[in-house]
């Protein structure tokens, strides 16, 4: 459940200090959101301040809350965007871009001279045509296989050569290899990177949630005359920007209940970049984590 260690980053670091909470936790109890957990995050970190300020009143005027949680607001919510944020970055990795980056170029280099030697005689021009006709990453390795292949076998008759040398067909055939290797076994292990980071998620989420909605039921009590409460402290689950205007006219819950169960949702990829985790809590007002499980 550890995350690399960042002393710099204090996101980072409020995720390892956790460790053991989120390894406590059953699968029964961990939470399927359906939310943006940094936007969930962010508005966690807006209510701190005011959690701190009116501390001394709830410890003293409802002692059976779990106060411990209302003191790690922060921490849980610091915790949870990391979480979100090294999820989000995962989610952009792949085992086969950088081979299919390098593999393109030659195999349209041997396409090219696999059409002069067809016209010539020299290969089967419906083998060309076949190959031609692939598409997607394993069709590509595939293809890289075969060029190599049939190019080989025509050697003897097409001989050296301004178009193919023997190092291209070295390096298409073991390109085809390593995609195909990639393919195979690279998919499955990023596949079950992805599932442990939406679970470190969905585990982070369920921190926050639980104290977020501690901080909710101490302030409904404390400004019950004001009725600013839902001002103060909006559910994470209503991320349209409306508020509630009076807790005491408000029967709805601040989340779900414990019962309940959502889907945790990956967010829209809107700006293509990667997971930057470096930002500090004046940064995590966006609704990605910027320059930055499904359970």
């Amino acid at each position: 459940m550890s995350a690399p260690s960042n002393q710099h980053d204090p996101a980072a670091a409020a995720y390892e200090s956790l460790g053991d909470e989120l390894s406590a936790l059953s699968p029964d109890e961990v939470m399927r959101v359906n939310v943006d957990v940094s936007r969930a995050a962010s508005r966690a970190l807006r209510v701190t301040p005011h959690i701190r300020e009116l501390l001394p009143d709830i410890e003293r005027q409802l002692p059976a809350l779990p106060l411990e949680r209302l003191r790690k607001l922060e921490t849980y919510a610091l915790a949870a965007w990391y979480a979100h944020a090294c999820a989000w970055r995962i989610r952009k990795l792949s085992p086969t871009r950088e081979l299919v980056i390098r593999a393109k170029p030659l195999r349209n280099k041997l396409l090219k001279a696999a059409d002069v030697f067809s016209d010539a005689g020299f290969i089967d021009r419906t083998r060309v045509t076949t190959i031609r006709s692939g598409q997607g990453r394993l069709d590509m390795a595939k293809d890289m296989v075969a060029l190599a292949h049939i190019l080989q076998q025509a050697w003897p008759r097409i001989g050296p050569n301004a178009l193919v040398t023997p190092e291209d067909l070295q390096q298409a055939g073991d390109l085809g290899q390593e995609l195909i290797n990639a393919i195979a076994h690279g998919e499955r292990a990023l596949h079950d990177q992805r599932w442990a980071m939406a679970d470190r998620c969905a585990r982070a989420f369920t921190l926050l949630w639980r104290a977020y909605d501690t901080a909710q039921r101490a302030l409904v009590f404390l400004r019950w005359r004001e009725g600013d409460a839902w001002e103060i402290a909006p559910s994470l689950f209503d991320q349209g920007g409306g508020r509630r205007k009076s807790s005491k006219r408000s029967t709805e819950g601040s989340a779900a209940g414990p019962g309940e169960t959502r889907d945790i949702e990956q967010p829209s990829d809107r700006t293509g970049n990667g997971g930057d985790t470096g930002q500090t809590t004046a940064d995590l007002d966006s609704e990605e984590p910027s320059s930055r499980h499904t359970h």
